[in-house]
């Protein structure tokens, strides 16, 4: 009824069926059990050979099936030569859904927003209650950006109350046949999703503190441990900086920022390797052919991450490229710069654009 294939549910069934599993305990791993007629087994281990390939089949079916029976959402680029439709954005057993509008400020279209969103919601518990899964509502959540404009022209997101979210968005649980709700986040309240903090409304001041409390942890290791230049090094370029890159194609932080994320490492890392902890870090973080060492730091490496992606992504013409063409057309309009591209000149100062317009979208 839903429209998922009976033949993958099936799929389904027979792996779990067929599947052994164990327990792995102080006193070692638990002699191997498997699904009876009386106790059957519910939903794949963690880490199996089996779930990837299981949960392959039975996504594909769901975000075909929601494409179909669900509104989505829908961006234009300025010139109107562009549109990406996008039903969700999936990363193993999280996922994203939404619903767009252009005239979100008319009181009759926010409510039909609202309901839009709330149906497809309730479509996708569907999904998940027939494939043997479910919604965990402490582990979702609800957002909603929707700008209007006070009488002065500038912009600003609409509350919750507004929008009638302000209790989360209700949806039916088919296993019990009780409404229960999806519980909403302010636009200034900030959820980690896959390893980055996000705020409805753009800032990332979450990401930054918790950027800061992982080189602050990293400060102490390096004081509290007898290293080795080798190992400080190591540690500096193996380990911490990877964890503070994660998500710098993603971020615009300012090189202020990321100098105070650079700062609790800097200089005892320096000191580790042996250098003086006072060295210049134009000689630290030079290239090794002007004499420099070469230790990567965070602003130059947030610039190389954010042009990869962008180039990498137009150059696809994945939909993530073309999402990036869309907000592209629409800061290219609001520069006033005409035909002129603002990739082409970004020296250019346009002083009623704020810096973060293009970062934000885009990288």
């Amino acid at each position: 009824k839903a429209g998922m294939p009976a033949s993958a549910v099936e799929c389904n069934n027979k792996v779990l069926a067929g599947a052994e599993r164990q327990v792995r305990t102080a006193q070692g791993l638990s002699s191997p059990y498997k699904a009876t007629d009386g106790e059957r087994l519910y939903g794949h281990g963690q880490g199996k050979a089996d779930s990837g390939a299981v949960w392959c089949i039975l996504g594909e079916e769901m975000y075909r099936t929601l494409d179909k029976l669900t509104d989505c959402q829908k961006v234009r680029s300025a010139d109107k030569t562009i549109t990406v439709r996008q039903v969700a954005t999936g990363f193993i057993d999280d996922a994203t859904g939404g619903v767009t509008s252009r005239w979100a400020e008319k009181d009759d279209e926010i409510e039909r927003l609202v309901m839009a969103a709330q149906r497809s919601a309730q479509i996708w518990v569907h999904l998940l209650h027939v494939s043997g899964g479910a919604v965990e509502p402490h582990k979702s959540v609800v957002d909603a950006a929707v700008w209007s404009f006070d009488d002065d022209g500038q912009p600003y997101l609409v509350s919750l109350e507004a929008l009638d979210l302000e209790n989360g968005l209700p949806f039916v649980n088919l296993a019990t046949g009780e409404e229960e709700r999806i519980p909403s986040r302010e636009q200034n309240d900030a959820e980690e999703y896959l390893g980055c903090w996000t705020r409805p409304d753009g800032s990332q001041i979450d990401e930054f503190k918790d950027l800061l409390r992982i080189s602050e942890t990293f400060e102490g290791i390096f004081k509290s441990n007898k290293l080795t230049k080798h190992q400080a090094k190591t540690l500096y370029e193996s380990i911490w900086f990877p964890m503070m890159q994660y998500s710098l194609a993603a971020t615009q932080f300012t090189k202020d920022e990321c100098e105070e994320l650079m700062k609790p490492v800097r200089r005892i890392a320096f000191a580790r390797m042996g250098f003086n902890r006072n060295m210049p870090p134009e000689v630290m973080h030079g290239p090794r052919k002007f004499g420099g060492y070469a230790l990567r730091e965070i602003y130059t490496e947030q610039g190389i991450d954010g042009i990869q992606q962008l180039i990498g992504h137009l150059r696809a013409q994945d939909k993530l490229g073309q999402l990036m063409e869309v907000l592209l057309s629409h800061v290219q309009l609001h520069s006033g710069h005409g035909t002129m591209s603002v990739l082409e000149t970004c020296k250019v100062p346009i002083d009623y654009v704020p810096d973060s317009t293009f970062p934000t979208g885009v990288f």
